[in-house]
């Protein structure tokens, strides 16, 4: 925590959130065309979450790379179980938002050379995704099963009890 007290009395103390960074090397897949991991977890911040996340700094110590950032002070959280027409509209409010940030990312490359990206992996982008909704629909059974034997021991406690 940042305490103001020794500047300016009128002002809270601020939460600081401080992260190690992920340092990944280069691949055909991605790369970082930033020096210090640190910024590009910034830049991504701004890109994706564009003034919600304030203080940024990033620091490097013994070669480890850092950020930090103001902790927000708020937190949007779900307080039930969405209906699917709520889901809809938070699915595309979510995909709007990241398709903003890639946009922003892209600025400095030619629309056609991410189409002809597109194109060209199209096959692998499709087999991915798939593979990923696959995916998603066996973590919901297996949610759905460890709920089912939960209800289930806590009956069989009960009874026992």
């Amino acid at each position: 925590m940042l305490s103001q007290i020794a500047v300016d009395k009128n002002y809270d103390d601020i939460l600081m959130q401080i992260k190690e960074t992920c340092v990944d090397a280069d691949d055909e897949w991605s790369s970082s065309h930033s020096e210090y991991d640190g910024l590009r977890m910034i830049s991504a911040s701004r890109l994706y979450a564009s003034g919600i996340e304030t203080r940024f700094i990033h620091y490097t110590v013994d070669g480890s790379q850092f950020w930090c950032r103001q902790f927000p002070s708020f937190k949007a959280k779900l307080r039930e179980c969405l209906d699917p027409p709520d889901l809809d509209g938070d699915a595309i409010c979510v995909g709007t938002q990241l398709g903003t940030g890639h946009k922003r990312s892209c600025n400095e490359f030619e629309p056609s050379l991410v189409e002809r990206y597109f194109v060209k992996n199209k096959v692998t982008i499709v087999e991915l995704a798939q593979l990923m909704n696959k995916e998603l629909f066996l973590v919901f059974e297996g949610l759905e099963r460890s709920e089912e034997f939960r209800s289930s021991f806590q009956h069989s406690f009960k009874s026992v009890a």
